[in-house]
């Protein structure tokens, strides 16, 4: 994920569970680059996280509605957005 200046991770966190729900059971940070390839004033934070339900087995549609969910509050509550593979300097 491309954050922008200023927003922490932690926000990023608190917003993934309160966005995900119960599917949602784990959020982790696999890494934390800053770097001249990326867009001016952002840093590039991955994220693993782990979708569960406790009695059944998860739909790949459930999981996808979720994701996308989750991407559009992150990217209008705190600015932050998907990284490209081919995210550069240019955001191209």
């Amino acid at each position: 994920m491309l954050l922008p200046a200023g927003v922490r991770v932690g926000a990023v966190e608190e917003l993934l569970r309160r966005v995900g729900g119960a599917l949602l059971e784990q959020v982790r940070v696999e890494s934390d680059y800053r770097g001249p390839e990326l867009p001016p004033e952002t840093r590039s934070v991955a994220f693993r996280l782990t979708f569960r339900a406790p009695d059944r087995t998860l739909r790949d549609a459930e999981v996808d509605a979720v994701e996308t969910r989750l991407l559009a509050v992150l990217a209008s509550d705190l600015g932050v957005r998907r990284r490209d593979a081919g995210t550069s300097r240019a955001g191209e």
